[in-house]
């Protein structure tokens, strides 16, 4: 139901030109030109329309960049892409421990191939592996510098999200992963350290009041957009 109000916010920003206005242009595009081929008022005409067009192409833009802009909010606000610390080697040289990489949880449904995150019995954080086998008996994984298979088999249920690839290579931040993973001296497996516990109570917040922020900032950007189409079309 959210996006309905939006979509009509949208759909505003469009709706610059007065009934009148619509009502003239259509009148010299389609009745006046024809008329007026071949005389002399046709190119003071067509100038007009000339005019017109620019005005419309940058409430268009707008309006793309607004959608862009809430597409991106809810996205976040959802939490249905983010960034994942890895905390391996495993997957070098794809990635390394430390980089971190972008998540989506949108679409997971799994192919070979792809590079997931998940949840394990056996380690207490998610795992970044590349599917290698896919069938009804579920999901095989494995780390891209490890020599075998994983021991695990895999359920659907237990895909957080799918690692995000442009042109088959994920979208990393590299080294930022360090500030929220630290070595347990203790053990030989790397957990995750005191601001990834910072991290995870800012995600929190943000799932709780992302939803809103979003809105009171897109009603803003929306409202400062259109005054500038207004100021654009007065000069």
């Amino acid at each position: 139901m959210l996006f309905i109000p939006l979509f009509l916010l949208f759909l505003l920003l469009l709706r610059d030109e007065t009934l009148g206005e619509r009502r003239v242009r259509r009148f010299l595009e389609w009745r006046m030109i024809p008329f007026l081929k071949g005389r002399r008022y046709r190119h003071e005409v067509q100038s007009y329309l000339a005019e017109i067009k620019p005005e419309r192409d940058q409430r268009l833009r707008g309006a793309a960049s607004v959608l862009i802009v809430l597409c991106i909010f809810l996205l976040l606000a959802t939490k249905s892409i983010f960034f994942a610390a890895v905390v391996s080697g495993s997957m070098e040289p794809t990635f390394e421990r430390g980089d971190l990489v972008m998540v989506q949880s949108v679409y997971k449904k799994v192919h070979e191939g792809d590079i997931i995150i998940f949840n394990s019995d056996i380690y207490a954080y998610p795992i970044t592996h590349r599917a290698v086998e896919v069938s009804e008996k579920g999901i095989r994984t494995k780390g891209d510098a490890n020599k075998y298979v994983d021991a695990w088999t895999l359920g659907e249920e237990d895909v957080i999200g799918k690692i995000v690839t442009i042109g088959g290579r994920p979208i990393i931040i590299k080294d930022w992963g360090v500030f929220f993973i630290v070595e347990n001296r203790g053990e030989a497996l790397p957990l995750f350290g005191s601001d990834y516990e910072k991290y995870q109570l800012f995600l929190k917040v943000l799932r709780t009041y992302g939803l809103v922020i979003s809105i009171i900032s897109l009603l803003i950007y929306i409202s400062l957009t259109y005054k500038d189409v207004k100021t654009s079309k007065e000069e």
